[in-house]
């Protein structure tokens, strides 16, 4: 075969087009750590995210907190990437947050309380199937003298790919 007869070969691989925008939502629930109790807390996150091609921005409220109440838990808006492959997506994101804790004042309500600034985190890997997902997620916000860590289970649902 000579290098012109090569080159007029089809290239006829399949490949699979992402939409380049993607709404869902997420709830996750497993164990955390806050830095204001010594035991091990119920760790949760909601969180809506919003993707266009490989960007994505996280809306978000966590919280890790005990049965009998106490702990810390955080409202934040992050910016990040994710990985979309066949059946798969990964996302991870970091941005401002307002942490509250039982010392702050903090209320559940997003209009009242005073909270602290922090830095807010999360990353999760999800196996995905178009408008449902479940995965793992790492989840948490970082401030001076308050911060909260949690990983668990998630359950993805909404236009993922």
């Amino acid at each position: 075969m000579t290098s012109s007869a090569a080159a007029q070969v089809r290239d006829t691989t399949v490949r699979r087009e992402y939409a380049p925008i993607a709404l869902w939502g997420s709830a996750t629930l497993g164990p955390a750590s806050a830095s204001n109790y010594s035991t091990t807390r119920i760790g949760g996150e909601l969180a809506l995210h919003g993707a266009y091609g490989n960007w994505v921005v996280v809306l978000r409220r966590g919280v890790a907190s005990g049965i009998e109440s106490g702990g810390a838990w955080d409202d934040a808006l992050m910016l990040g990437r994710r990985i979309t492959r066949a059946n798969t997506t990964l996302v991870w994101a970091v941005g401002p947050a307002v942490v509250h804790g039982d010392s702050s004042g903090g209320s559940w309500s997003l209009l009242n309380g005073t909270g602290r600034g922090a830095i807010a985190f999360t990353a999760r890997a999800a196996a995905t199937a178009h408008v449902i997902g479940f995965g793992v997620s790492t989840f948490g916000a970082w401030g001076p003298g308050l911060s909260y860590i949690g990983v668990g289970l998630t359950l993805h649902a909404g236009w993922i790919q």
